[in-house]
């Protein structure tokens, strides 16, 4: 049973933590990925994620406009529906960060319902065993 209330419990409580964590991961590998010829695993990993969740940036698409004057970059094409000549305006306005956790939301909604279901049984059957040990209905089977 406490299985079933930390599994609740921990789904609830890690949803900040999951986008905190994936906003900064993101926004600390886009200079990289995208400023060098040297990361491009890392430009192709960011790009898919963007096209995959119709997403720009960790945040969103000032991951890659909002950034020192030196250090330009131009917003990626995955970060638009279009994929071609995407631009801050065309971009997607939701940051992966936001993108996966409601992806992750979707999910564990389902799984939240069947540890609370879970949860419901056993109660219910320990209080049935309760139930029936203190109605002395038992005696045969102690």
């Amino acid at each position: 049973m406490g299985v079933e209330i930390a599994f609740v419990t921990s789904t609830f409580t890690s949803r900040s933590e999951l986008q905190s964590s994936a906003e900064k991961s993101i926004r600390a590998a886009i200079p990289s990925a995208y400023n060098t010829t040297d990361n491009t695993k890392t430009m192709k990993a960011i790009d898919e994620l963007q096209k995959e969740f119709d997403c720009c940036g960790g945040y969103n698409v000032m991951d890659y406009t909002n950034r020192a004057p030196e250090f330009p970059l131009a917003v990626p094409d995955s970060c638009c529906p279009a994929q071609t000549g995407c631009t801050a305006s065309s971009a997607y306005a939701k940051g992966c960060g936001q993108a996966l956790l409601d992806k992750f939301e979707d999910h564990s909604t389902g799984q939240v319902a069947v540890g609370i279901t879970f949860l419901a049984l056993q109660v219910l059957a320990i209080g049935f065993g309760w139930y029936r040990l203190n109605k002395g209905d038992c005696e045969n089977y102690v």
